[in-house]
């Protein structure tokens, strides 16, 4: 019984995707590419001991990131932005000031970068972010969490 619903699936998975033209295809890609990009840098800590919870946070929300906004903007995962800072001759941890942070969003040609500052507090940890508009496209602003 289970072998024949996975049968009728892929048929219907099949018929789908042989439904879907050429140009249908295309389109789809030029949404993708189209998509603003945006690099999230990873926060300064606002003690030195928590730099290692930063880092940690800064993966945690990129990905968070890259999900919820899959169909509005392009958030560069932690690999792309390890390998990046890798070219460059850093390591992944490494904390970034803003000039470097602007350098890098220009290097990985992000539209927007997101720079800030965390702690992790007796409360829980607080995080206040300034995303950069590095490319004109209208992607600004602060917010305290």
């Amino acid at each position: 019984m289970s072998k024949s619903l996975f049968v009728m699936g892929l048929a219907v998975v099949g018929l789908s995707l042989s439904a879907l033209t050429p140009s249908d295809l295309e389109a789809q890609r030029n949404r993708n590419q189209n998509l603003k990009k945006l690099l999230i840098v990873t926060p300064l800590p606002e003690t030195p001991q928590d730099s290692a919870f930063a880092v940690e946070f800064a993966q945690q929300l990129r990905d968070r990131a890259t999900g919820k906004l899959r169909n509005r903007m392009r958030v560069f995962d932690t690999e792309t932005y390890c390998e990046a800072l890798a070219a460059s001759g850093f390591d992944c941890g490494t904390l970034l000031d803003n000039n470097s942070a602007e350098q890098l969003a220009n290097f990985m040609t992000a539209d927007a970068y997101i720079v800030g500052v965390v702690s992790n507090g007796g409360t829980g940890p607080s995080f206040t972010m300034r995303m950069v508009d590095a490319r004109r496209s209208g992607l600004s602003g602060v917010q305290s969490f």
